[in-house]
C-alpha cells in the first residue's frame, strides 16, 4: 500500500476499524479509477473535437491531459488490485456513452462540457481530494 494512502486511512481509523478497511479502500480506489478514466475519455473527445475545428494546439493540450489521466488510472487500478484490462474496458465504455450523448456529432459538444468539464477539471487538479472524497463516501454512503 502506498504510504500516502496508508497515512490517509489513519485519519479515518476510528470509524474505519468498524468496517472492512481493505474492502473500503479497494472500492474507493475502484471508484477513483473509474472517475479518472471517465475524465480521460472526456478530454480525449474534447481533443478530437478541437482537431475537427482546426485548433491543433488546444487539441494537443487536451490529448496530453487525457494521457496523464490514463496513466493515473493505471496506477490507481494497480493499487486496487484490479485487472489492467479494466482500464481499457472502462475507457471504451465511457467513449461510447459520451459519443452517444452527443449523437456522434461534435457540434453537440456542449452537452459533454456541461456534464463533465467542472468535475473533470477538479479531478485533474485535485486527485488527492477526490480519493479522499471516495474514501469518506465508502465510510458514509450518505456523503454526496
Amino acid at each position: 500500500m502506498d504510504p500516502r494512502t496508508f497515512s490517509f486511512l489513519l485519519l479515518f481509523s476510528g470509524t474505519a476499524l468498524a468496517h472492512d478497511v481493505d474492502g473500503l479502500l479497494q472500492q474507493a480506489l475502484s471508484n477513483a479509477a473509474h472517475e479518472t478514466i471517465e475524465c480521460a475519455a472526456y478530454f480525449q473527445i474534447v481533443s478530437e473535437g478541437m482537431l475537427n475545428s482546426e485548433q491543433q494546439e488546444t487539441a494537443e493540450a487536451y490529448q496530453n491531459v487525457s494521457g496523464a489521466l490514463i496513466e493515473r488510472a493505471d496506477l490507481i487500478t494497480k493499487e486496487a488490485g484490479m485487472l489492467q484490462a479494466t482500464i481499457l474496458a472502462r475507457y471504451e465504455m465511457a467513449i461510447r456513452d459520451m459519443m452517444a450523448k452527443i449523437d456522434n456529432n461534435f457540434v453537440n459538444m456542449s452537452i459533454l462540457v456541461n456534464e463533465y468539464a467542472g468535475a473533470c477539471e477538479f479531478l485533474t487538479n485535485n486527485p488527492e481530494k477526490r480519493l479522499e472524497y471516495w474514501t469518506k463516501r465508502m465510510l458514509d454512503p450518505q456523503i454526496d
